[in-house]
């Protein structure tokens, strides 16, 4: 943000091959925390980790959760105050069959975070949240896919909260 506070959120493996966890550290200036385990599930592997900050200097990351066989992930979130451990791991979508990948993000100066993510039913998802004390809203289909995959989604807001996302379909039609 514009006060030089920054975070970073990454996918790392254990070390066995298996899952892997979520860690993240903060930055202030040229200042870094000691990085730290934000999410280390038993037997699902944390993938697509993404990160905004407000301009307050609060961050909230994103991640897809799940398990490689069967097939089923969905997305989580965590959220950190200014100069506060992060907390408040919730999922915005129940588990179920099928992945969640990719999620995107953006957070306005209001506070509102919109988030977006692609599910291999097809469909892009999205749900927004208050970060001040907010829950998430009920989970909306943003988009329909008519056929290949969604890659490359990319968000952006303006000021009187209109969300705008593009993205490539490969293999349309």
């Amino acid at each position: 943000n514009a006060n030089g506070t920054s975070f970073v959120v990454w996918a790392q493996s254990n070390g066995d091959g298996g899952a892997k966890s979520l860690w993240a550290t903060r930055g202030a200036g040229m200042v870094w925390d000691d990085a730290g385990i934000l999410d280390a599930p038993t037997w699902e592997s944390v993938e697509s980790p993404t990160v905004v900050v407000s301009s307050f200097g609060q961050g909230i990351a994103l991640w897809s959760r799940g398990a490689p066989a069967p097939a089923m992930s969905a997305i989580w979130s965590a959220l950190t105050n200014i100069g506060a451990e992060w907390s408040g791991i919730v999922s915005l979508e129940t588990p179920g069959p099928g992945r969640s990948e990719r999620p995107r993000a953006v957070i306005g100066a209001d506070g509102i975070v919109d988030a977006v993510w692609r599910r291999d039913d097809g469909r892009l998802y999205w749900n927004a949240k208050q970060i001040d004390g907010g829950t998430w809203d009920q989970l909306r289909v943003a988009y329909v896919e008519d056929a290949g995959a969604v890659g490359a989604l990319r968000l952006a807001r303006d000021d009187s909260r209109r969300l705008f996302a593009a993205w490539e379909e490969v293999g349309a039609a």
